[in-house]
Protein backbone atom coordinates (compact mmCIF):
# COMPACT_ATOMS: atom_id res chain seq x y z
CA UNK A 1 0.00 0.00 0.00
CA UNK A 2 1.18 3.50 -0.81
CA UNK A 3 2.12 5.58 2.18
CA UNK A 4 -0.50 8.10 3.31
CA UNK A 5 2.12 10.83 2.96
CA UNK A 6 2.31 10.32 -0.81
CA UNK A 7 -1.47 10.52 -1.21
CA UNK A 8 -1.54 13.62 1.01
CA UNK A 9 1.26 15.25 -0.97
CA UNK A 10 -0.64 14.73 -4.24
CA UNK A 11 -3.81 16.09 -2.66
CA UNK A 12 -1.99 19.20 -1.44
CA UNK A 13 -0.38 19.73 -4.85
CA UNK A 14 -3.77 19.55 -6.54
CA UNK A 15 -5.29 21.98 -4.04
CA UNK A 16 -2.57 24.47 -5.02
CA UNK A 17 -2.75 23.70 -8.76
CA UNK A 18 -4.33 25.79 -11.47
CA UNK A 19 -5.80 24.31 -14.66
CA UNK A 20 -2.96 25.60 -16.81
CA UNK A 21 -0.49 23.74 -19.02
CA UNK A 22 2.53 25.21 -17.22
CA UNK A 23 1.32 24.62 -13.65
CA UNK A 24 4.18 23.04 -11.68
CA UNK A 25 1.91 21.59 -8.98
CA UNK A 26 -0.20 19.79 -11.57
CA UNK A 27 2.91 18.47 -13.32
CA UNK A 28 4.37 17.22 -10.02
CA UNK A 29 1.10 15.51 -9.04
CA UNK A 30 1.01 13.78 -12.43
CA UNK A 31 4.62 12.68 -12.01
CA UNK A 32 4.00 11.21 -8.56
CA UNK A 33 0.85 9.33 -9.53
CA UNK A 34 2.52 7.82 -12.58
CA UNK A 35 5.59 6.66 -10.65
CA UNK A 36 6.52 3.02 -11.25
CA UNK A 37 7.51 2.83 -7.57
CA UNK A 38 3.83 2.80 -6.62
CA UNK A 39 2.00 -0.48 -6.39
CA UNK A 40 0.64 -1.52 -9.78
CA UNK A 41 -2.90 -2.42 -8.72
CA UNK A 42 -3.75 0.64 -6.63
CA UNK A 43 -7.17 1.63 -7.97
CA UNK A 44 -7.38 4.81 -5.91
CA UNK A 45 -4.03 6.03 -7.22
CA UNK A 46 -5.08 5.06 -10.73
CA UNK A 47 -8.26 7.14 -10.37
CA UNK A 48 -6.19 10.19 -9.42
CA UNK A 49 -3.76 9.58 -12.28
CA UNK A 50 -6.62 9.28 -14.79
CA UNK A 51 -8.35 12.42 -13.46
CA UNK A 52 -5.10 14.37 -13.82
CA UNK A 53 -4.57 13.01 -17.33
CA UNK A 54 -8.12 14.01 -18.35
CA UNK A 55 -7.44 17.51 -17.04
CA UNK A 56 -4.09 17.80 -18.80
CA UNK A 57 -5.56 16.56 -22.10
CA UNK A 58 -8.46 19.01 -21.85
CA UNK A 59 -6.01 21.86 -21.20
CA UNK A 60 -3.92 20.80 -24.21
CA UNK A 61 -7.09 20.65 -26.33
CA UNK A 62 -8.05 24.21 -25.34
CA UNK A 63 -10.66 23.60 -22.64
CA UNK A 64 -12.53 26.58 -21.28
CA UNK A 65 -11.62 27.92 -17.84
CA UNK A 66 -14.85 26.51 -16.46
CA UNK A 67 -14.19 23.04 -17.86
CA UNK A 68 -10.63 23.14 -16.55
CA UNK A 69 -11.83 24.09 -13.07
CA UNK A 70 -14.41 21.28 -13.10
CA UNK A 71 -11.80 18.72 -14.14
CA UNK A 72 -9.39 20.01 -11.49
CA UNK A 73 -12.12 19.59 -8.88
CA UNK A 74 -12.63 16.01 -10.11
CA UNK A 75 -8.90 15.34 -9.63
CA UNK A 76 -8.98 16.89 -6.15
CA UNK A 77 -11.97 14.72 -5.24
CA UNK A 78 -10.19 11.59 -6.48
CA UNK A 79 -7.14 12.55 -4.41
CA UNK A 80 -9.34 13.02 -1.32
CA UNK A 81 -10.65 9.47 -1.80
CA UNK A 82 -7.07 8.23 -2.13
CA UNK A 83 -6.08 9.98 1.11
CA UNK A 84 -9.04 8.42 2.92
CA UNK A 85 -8.36 5.03 1.37
CA UNK A 86 -11.83 4.37 0.02
CA UNK A 87 -13.77 5.18 -3.16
Amino acid sequence: MVSPEIASEVHELLLEARPQADDENLARAAEITSSPDLIAHDDLRANVFLAIQRLRKAIADGASASEGEDLLLDAISAAEHWVRGHP
